[in-house]
């Protein structure tokens, strides 16, 4: 259990001094997610739930890398692949503009 803690303590610290470096890291924009992806990552490190995670993901991918996946499937990382229309297309409450920026849309056929 004290590892647990110990690994907890670490990954506040490191949000904490990460998000003091970098005023855009919050929980909104790319480094926010990537943040919070991280601080993930680090978490679960060594435990069942992240060999769990590990069966979700493609080789090579993080929660960090991953974490910016539903912002770019409304399309605010440019052109959306087949897939990302699919989650579009099934979640039209999700879509670009539902509490995102209104500047920017999907894009569905």
């Amino acid at each position: 259990m004290a590892s647990l803690q110990g690994r907890f303590v670490t990954a506040l610290l490191s949000l904490v001094l990460a998000a003091g470096v970098s005023p855009r890291a919050s929980a909104w924009g790319n480094e926010g997610h990537q943040t919070v992806g991280a601080v993930a990552d680090t978490l679960i490190a060594g435990t069942n739930a992240e060999v769990q995670v590990r069966t979700l993901l493609v080789a090579g991918e993080s929660l960090s890398k991953v974490s910016l996946w539903a912002d770019c499937a409304k399309g605010y990382c440019g052109p959306l692949t087949p897939e990302m229309l699919g989650f579009v297309n099934a979640n039209p409450r999700h879509a670009a503009g539902e509490g995102g920026p209104p500047c920017t849309r999907a894009r569905r056929p």
